[in-house]
């Protein structure tokens, strides 16, 4: 009989071992997430899966750890959100999903950019090598060539950074949106200049850059390779590396800080394509495809959105 007690006794402890464990180990080894987004009807992944939900807020549970959490919609952009769960715990995220705009024709010329503007009276441009405006066309960037170096000009004021032996007029100089440092570029050759502190640093890249653009509020840019690969290059580390996608940068604008517009003009089929693609997330979004509809350029200005239609000589512009 004690034996049947005893037995009991122990069968009752792992029972309740048991279902301590599983408590543990499921109920409450979980978190739950909150989505709140500006639509009613949307579709939520996770962990590789998906939910839809009809109203919001919309809430889900999750295992603790970092998650990738996407809402998307049907004629929206998608949108995509890295975040923490701890166990136990409550979060809320909030979606603002954009409307993928179309095409109309815009009353808005894009204003040109400083590349053409005329060099000041007292720089002689016979004397200079190669010049760059900064992007308010108030300091320039210029190598003078009867000494060999790197010179700026503000205010009628002549100030020399640094050498520059050997370069030719191939050498392109890109004002960093700091309008401190300069990035320069001669084939795979780099330049990182500092004009305050009147310093450079030189650098040979596995690659010649053919296309750059850079990243808005960051002193990063991005740059192309011959095939299209697009790689970051980041000023302050003095580093690159390799993005995880293939985009020609020339046929690229910048929409906001992380969404890139772009196109692509297929002349066999005369075929067009817009799209975006969201650099932090890696997302790409198709906006549109036409035929007969040539672009030969795109511009973002005032946040807008501006594309050239190559024969009609007319701009049109994305509307939201």
């Amino acid at each position: 009989m004690e034996e049947g007690k005893k037995s009991i006794v122990v069968f009752i402890v792992l029972m309740a071992i048991a279902v301590g464990i599983y408590v543990w180990s499921y109920p409450l080894n979980k978190g739950s997430l909150k989505i709140t987004s500006n639509l009613s009807n949307y579709l939520v992944f996770f962990e590789r899966s998906s939910r839809e939900c009809f109203e919001s807020p919309c809430e889900i549970t999750l295992k603790p750890g970092s998650h990738q959490i996407k809402v998307q919609q049907d004629g929206y952009f998608p949108e995509t959100i890295q975040t923490t769960i701890k166990r136990g715990r409550g979060k809320e995220l909030s979606f603002e999903l954009k409307k993928i705009p179309n095409l109309m024709v815009s009353e808005t010329v894009p204003k040109k950019k400083n590349e053409n503007k005329a060099l000041p009276q007292e720089i002689n441009e016979q004397g200079t090598l190669t010049y760059s405006w900064n992007e308010n066309a108030d300091q320039l960037a210029f190598i003078d060539q009867t000494d060999s170096k790197l010179k700026t000009w503000k205010n009628n004021e002549i100030k020399i950074i640094t050498s520059l032996k050997g370069v030719s007029n191939k050498l392109k100089l890109n004002w960093v949106p700091d309008n401190q440092n300069i990035f320069g570029q001669e084939e795979k050759v780099v330049y990182f200049i500092d004009t305050e502190k009147a310093s450079r640093k030189k650098r040979i890249l596995d690659f010649t850059p053919k296309n750059l653009m850079w990243i808005p509020e960051t002193n990063n840019l991005l740059v192309n390779d011959e095939n299209s690969n697009v790689y970051q290059i980041s000023i302050m580390e003095e580093d690159e590396k390799e993005m995880s996608f293939k985009l020609n940068l020339k046929n690229s604008a910048w929409e906001n800080k992380s969404r890139l517009i772009f196109y692509d003009h297929n002349k066999e089929e005369n075929q067009t394509t817009v799209a975006a693609m969201n650099i932090e997330s890696l997302e790409k979004t198709e906006i549109l495809t036409k035929f007969n509809f040539p672009i030969d350029q795109v511009v973002s200005e005032g946040g807008k959105i501006f594309f050239h239609h190559e024969i009609q000589e007319t701009w049109y512009e994305l509307n939201y």
